[in-house]
This record gives structure tokens, C-alpha cells and sequence, in this order.
């Protein structure tokens, strides 16, 4: 009965993080980050209590090998490595408010992963699981919908939507994960209604994703539909192929048709298509895209096996600094690339400990088809994996699209264990593992206790206050010294 207990706390637990994209901190520096980032480590921090007891106690809530698990805790490791031979490794353990990122960021996604992975034992689980996700989503666009009317203030500043996120290119690949999981919920039911709801919500978050002017989505968004459209043609058969065929087709014929149209009246007129006509070599952004992914290389070239360590690129960036930048930002933290990020952050090993995690996925997936799974489902999540890889030669990764990614890596983790015949399975946990002894339970248990109540105090609620103090400290530069208030 305690195991029991423990597991629904645990789930309980772990549904909070969907929400957690929507939580704004104005009270704290850098809002849009430190926030939602300081609730998450102490959600993890605390339910890994639990699921330390959880392990010990009873073996079948211990993670489960696969070809993903392997490839996530590869990665893990190396970026420790990584860190500990960092050009700065204070900097790379502990990243800033800014990012919150690090390899200590990274721990708790890993853990974050482990949970959902080996807690999450019934479909159900899941589809709660997506199903609280995808509620924010709609909140979120509906906020986006908001500041588009004008009612909300837009916190960038120009016509670029951004919700809760500040960030319009966060917001999109935001959208873009929970559009590919509203098709994956539009293709298991069968309720005809349900399904119409479905679908206007796709077409009212594919609006919002439109509106965001983010091209690097809105690419990765078509490849991953011709992805799905693929896999989908080629597996399935009668009607299911035929629609296949035609989403296919689609998502090939509008960048064509957006080639032959990009000088009309009708593009030059729109704000959001005017951006996309606007991609091309000579553009400022795309130049400068190429000048920093010039850096980030040169940089690497200087440290190829495990790089400068995670978040130094302000380092390398000042030293391999290109004066071609001076109408950009005086300074970059990020390539504004993903695979560039970890080749400078990580090196050649890092880079391929990031790649084989999308390697498993897609290994695993191929594995499910020739199981004869849907193919439609199967290349749902094809597609998706696509998209965010498009979408990641253009920007960085961030706090929503970490939860998200490892989210769907768990649940492809999940759903590929519980599918395997029972001749497949290596180890039976329940007969061949035993429980640990009460005495060593408790001392295991306790000692992470104490672990876990030092790293809430003193890694979250002391940023946390350090964090408003900086706030505070920003408020008294907007008085003179006479007490009256500068404007």
C-alpha cells in the first residue's frame, strides 16, 4: 500500500511540470526563466526522495534498459565530463539566470527522464500525462491570441507573439511539440466530435505557430508532416495511405508555391510572410548565423574531444570574435545552433552522445513498424523528431523543449518495453530481483533526505531570494537621490 502511495505522489508530482511553461515570475530576475526553472528542481528534487524508496522497496519501478535510456545516461555522463574539464567548471556546473542550464540543469532533466520513464507503468499515466500538456498549450495560444488582439502586451516588443515564454521562437517549437501530440490523439480516437475538436484546436495552434514568424519551426514543422506523410504512404494501406499521400504532397507543394509568390503583393503586405520571403544568403541574420557557426567550429578545432565545457560560449565567442558581427548583439552565449552548441560545449563525443539519443528514438520507432504498430502512430512521433531536429539548426534549446523532448523520449522508452514480447524481456524484475533490506532502505533514504533538503535550501531558495534581491536592487536605480522617481 505505501508503494503504492508513493507512486501516485510521484505522478501526481510529475504532472505538475506541464504547467510549469506557463508560470511568469516578475518578482525574480529574468522572469520568463528563473521561475518555472526553480519549481521544477525542487518538484524533481523532493519526488526523487520518493523514488529513491520507490527502487528499493519494490524492483519493477527500477528504469528498464533500452536503446534510449543507454543513450540519455551516455550523454549525462560525457556532459559531466565535459564539465569537469571545462574552460570554467563553476560556470559550467552551475550555468546562470539566464540559461539555467548547466550540467546541474541537465541532472534534473535526467532524473525528470528516469521517473517518467520507470513510475509511468500504465497508458493511462501517459495520456494524463499528455492531456494536462496539451490543456497548457491551449491556455498558451489563447494568451498568444490575446496579445494579438492587443489586449495582452507582447514581451519582446514588436508584432512577434510570445505568450508566456518571451521568447517567440520558444513559444513555436512549444506549440509545434503539442501539435504533433494533438495528431497522435486525433488518430486514436474514433469519436467522430472529439476528432472535429481536435482538429480546430491543430488549426488554431498552427495559426498561433504562424503568427510567431518563426521560420526554423515552421521548416521543421513542414519536414516533420513530410516525415509523417512518408512513413504513414509507405507502411500503411487503402484510405489511411491515400491521405498520407496527400499530406505528403502538401507539405512538399507550399514551400514550392511560396517560392514562385514571394514577390506578390499579397506576401509583401504580411508582415509574417514578408519574414519567411526575407530567407536567404545575403539576409543580416542568416549572414550572421554563418559567421557564429564559423566561431563555434574554429572554437572546437581548439578543444575537439570534450570542447569548453557548457556555457562557455561567451569565452570562445570573445576570442574567435568576427568583426562582420558589429550590426548584431556585441556578444552571444549561444551559436543559435544546437549541434554547434554541444560540439563547443561537449566536443565530438558530446555531439554524438546528443545524436544517438535521436538515433535510439529512431531506432526504436523503426523496430515498432516492423512490429506491425500503426504506422500513422509511429510516424507521429517520426515527424516530431524531425521537426525539433529541424528546428534545432537554428536556435537553442530552452526549458520547454527539454521537458517536452524528454517527455517524449520516456514515453517511447515506455511504450517500446511494454510492447516487447515477454521472451524479450532480459531481466524479470519481480522474480529474479529482490527488494533491498529494510536497514539498508532506510540509511539509502535518509541520506538522500538530508542530500536533497541541503540542495532545496541551498541551491533554490537561496537563488531564489539572491534573485528578487536583484530585482529589488534594479528598482532603487529608478530613483535619484532626492527619493523622486526617474523616468
Amino acid at each position: 500500500m505505501l508503494n503504492k502511495n508513493l507512486s501516485w505522489v510521484i505522478k501526481i508530482g510529475l504532472l505538475v511540470v506541464p504547467i510549469l511553461p506557463l508560470v511568469v515570475t516578475k518578482s525574480l530576475y529574468f522572469p520568463f526563466i528563473t521561475g518555472r526553472n526553480f519549481i521544477f528542481r525542487i518538484i524533481i528534487e523532493i519526488l526523487f526522495v520518493f523514488w529513491i524508496w520507490l527502487m528499493l522497496a519494490d524492483p519493477k519501478y527500477r528504469p528498464k534498459p533500452s536503446l534510449i535510456v543507454y543513450a540519455v545516461t551516455a550523454f549525462i555522463l560525457v556532459l559531466f565530463l565535459a564539465t569537469i574539464f571545462s574552460l570554467s567548471p563553476l560556470r559550467s556546473f552551475w550555468s546562470n539566470f539566464e540559461r539555467m542550464e548547466g550540467f546541474w540543469g541537465h541532472w534534473h532533466y535526467f532524473i525528470y527522464f528516469l521517473m517518467l520513464a520507470s513510475v509511468f507503468k500504465e497508458k493511462t499515466d501517459w495520456y494524463k500525462f499528455f492531456g494536462v500538456s496539451l490543456a497548457a498549450s491551449v491556455l498558451m495560444s489563447f494568451y498568444s491570441l490575446f496579445q494579438l488582439l492587443g489586449i495582452l502586451d507582447i514581451h519582446q516588443g514588436d508584432d512577434r507573439i510570445d505568450a508566456t515564454m518571451g521568447n517567440a521562437t520558444y513559444l513555436a517549437i512549444y506549440l509545434v511539440f503539442h501539435i504533433f501530440l494533438f495528431l497522435f490523439f486525433f488518430l486514436k480516437t474514433k469519436n467522430i466530435w472529439l476528432r472535429l475538436g481536435i482538429l480546430l484546436l491543430i488549426l488554431f495552434e498552427l495559426f498561433i505557430v504562424y503568427k510567431t514568424a518563426t521560420r526554423g519551426a515552421m521548416l521543421g514543422f513542414l519536414a516533420g508532416m513530410m516525415a509523417l506523410g512518408a512513413v504513414s504512404a509507405v507502411w500503411s494501406k487503402g484510405l489511411v495511405r491515400k491521405l498520407s499521400l496527400v499530406v505528403l504532397a502538401v507539405a512538399i507543394v507550399i514551400p514550392i508555391v511560396f517560392v514562385f509568390v514571394k514577390d506578390s503583393s499579397f506576401v509583401r503586405n504580411s508582415d509574417v510572410l514578408t519574414r519567411f520571403a526575407g530567407i536567404s544568403f545575403d539576409e543580416t541574420t542568416t549572414q550572421s548565423r554563418f559567421l557564429i557557426w564559423n566561431i563555434a567550429y574554429q572554437a572546437w578545432q581548439e578543444r575537439p574531444i570534450l570542447g569548453w565545457g557548457p556555457e562557455n560560449f561567451v569565452y570562445l565567442f570573445s576570442k574567435y570574435y568576427d568583426a562582420r558581427l558589429w550590426k548584431q548583439e556585441p556578444w552571444f552565449d549561444r551559436a543559435h545552433n544546437v549541434f554547434f552548441d554541444w560540439l563547443t560545449a561537449s566536443g565530438i563525443v558530446g555531439l554524438a552522445a546528443y545524436l544517438s539519443i535521436f538515433a535510439a528514438l529512431g531506432v526504436i520507432l523503426f523496430r515498432l513498424l516492423r512490429r506491425q504498430h500503426p504506422p500513422a502512430l509511429v510516424g507521429v512521433f517520426g515527424g516530431l523528431l524531425v521537426a525539433y531536429f529541424i528546428n534545432n539548426i537554428f536556435v537553442f534549446d530552452n526549458f520547454t523543449s527539454y521537458i517536452l523532448f524528454f517527455a517524449i523520449a520516456a514515453y517511447l522508452h515506455w511504450y517500446w518495453v511494454s510492447s516487447r514480447d515477454e521472451t524479450a524481456i532480459s531481466v524479470s524484475n519481480s522474480e529474479e530481483v529482490k527488494p533491498t533490506p529494510l536497514m539498508p532502505k532506510y540509511i539509502i533514504t535518509g541520506i538522500v533526505f538530508i542530500l536533497v533538503l541541503f540542495s532545496v535550501y541551498s541551491f533554490n531558495i537561496k537563488p531564489i531570494l539572491a534573485s528578487r534581491s536583484i530585482i529589488d536592487a534594479l528598482g532603487l536605480l529608478t530613483y535619484s537621490r532626492d527619493g523622486s522617481r526617474v523616468r
